[in-house]
């Protein structure tokens, strides 16, 4: 690449950031309050920074994101004092883990620092630009943890090849204090990983156990340190407390008797007033299965037909392309067959998993043709652009109406309470 190519790619790199910024900085300030889980995720992460104490007024101790992925929130209001200032440390803190995790795996993959930071950038701005971006892209900048969590899954398999058991240690911290439902993917990816090395069977048990019991570290190590900084008796309550929490949203979330009713064909379930999907755009609803089954169909395709292809894909990335699409594979069929309610949010992490699919098995086709896809890949870049800078010219910088992420200056005031009728958005937007 010569010196021209070299700063024609860094200035669309720049350009592409910019745009990006200027549309997360717009939604940051529009969007009206989350219910319930926004006001209590900073509260508790502001009270980590404060006193080490994970705590908020709605739960109390017991979260279901926790502070490995919700800390900028609290960074953010210590720094700003109000939600649009943790909204955009939210923001800030993916994109800047995002990048980094893509510039490391398309430089791995054998791309220039130049490259890997263009094709990263634009990465990122696909899944928030409209219409391409991925559904309920925005909660991020609620500090929900879902994305966070899997950017942690991500790291962590970029070191698993050298450093297995960190590896693990991350796999935990993105459980145990990021979010519960990236247990399977993970357990997954490990025993993947494992039986990867082909080690004779009593090997494999004691690697698997040794990387089981790095994984749960992290959850024994807050145990202790929590001991000493409250009492046992508080332990206690935490612990029954969180397992009750637990316990009530599986419950919440069993299937409903009539989805294994045979008076009631599975389509109608689709077009039921009671599920979130029926409320979806058709936009939506395509990307959703894109980004699950679509996801699922090219991953065994791509193993199928690039099996034979020496050096483009390691056994480590077989079984643990072999390991997400399974998981990705039980993710969607209880979203779209089993879930009671079929909220978005919840099926986040199947949508970042397929997403993870589409970009490994894109890379290793971009790599297979790499002489025929090269047009290809500057139109691309340049649709991409485009769309950016017609969302932008859409949306000002700063709304110039008074907002709900500027009003709220005081996390247990009025004018921040998420059940506050005044708060709660008027629309929804996927």
């Amino acid at each position: 690449m010569n010196a021209w190519s070299r700063h024609l790619f860094l200035s669309l790199a720049i350009l592409s950031s910019l745009l990006a910024w200027h549309q997360m900085i717009f939604f940051a300030d529009t969007l009206g309050s989350f219910y319930t889980d926004e006001v209590a995720n900073v509260q508790a992460s502001d009270s980590f920074l404060t006193s080490l104490s994970y705590k908020n007024d709605r739960y109390g101790y017991v979260y279901s994101s926790g502070a490995a992925v919700t800390w900028p929130g609290g960074l953010g209001w210590k720094i700003g004092h109000t939600m649009l200032a943790s909204r955009i440390s939210c923001a800030f803190f993916s994109w800047a883990l995002f990048l980094a995790l893509g510039v490391y795996f398309f430089y791995r993959e054998g791309f220039s620092i130049l490259t890997a930071f263009l094709t990263s950038a634009m990465l990122w701005a696909v899944t928030i630009t409209t219409p391409l971006a991925m559904p309920y892209w925005f909660g991020f900048m609620y500090d929900l943890g879902e994305l966070n969590s899997i950017l942690l899954v991500g790291w962590g398999l970029m070191f698993i090849s050298r450093w297995p058991f960190l590896s693990a240690f991350i796999f935990g911290l993105a459980v145990w204090h990021g979010k519960l439902i990236y247990l399977p993917l993970v357990c997954a990816v490990l025993l993947g990983d494992v039986l990867a090395k082909n080690f004779p069977v009593k090997k494999t048990l004691t690697q698997l156990l040794g990387l089981l019991g790095v994984f749960i570290l992290p959850a024994i190590l807050w145990l202790i340190f929590t001991c000493f900084r409250l009492d046992t008796h508080t332990i206690h309550s935490w612990l029954e407390g969180q397992l009750a929490w637990f316990s009530s949203m599986l419950s919440k979330h069993k299937p409903l008797p009539q989805v294994f009713s045979h008076q009631v064909h599975w389509m109608d379930r689709f077009s039921s007033p009671d599920l979130e999907w029926s409320h979806y755009s058709t936009g939506t609803k395509i990307k959703n299965i894109i980004l699950s089954w679509g996801a699922i169909l090219m991953a065994g395709a791509s193993l199928f037909y690039l099996k034979n292809s020496t050096g483009l894909v390691s056994p480590r990335g077989r079984w643990t392309s072999i390991m997400v699409l399974l998981c990705l594979a039980g993710y969607s069929f209880h979203f779209f067959f089993l879930h009671p309610f079929m909220w978005q949010r919840h099926f986040q992490p199947a949508l970042y998993s397929g997403l993870a699919l589409w970009v490994f098995w894109g890379t290793k086709w971009v790599i297979f043709f790499q002489n025929r896809l090269k047009m290809a890949l500057i139109l691309a870049v340049l649709l991409i652009l485009a769309m950016q800078l017609v969302s932008s010219l859409k949306h000002p910088l700063f709304s110039t109406t008074p907002t709900y992420a500027r009003a709220c200056t005081d996390l247990r005031a009025l004018s921040c309470d998420p059940t506050h009728k005044e708060n709660l958005p008027h629309t929804i937007i996927f």
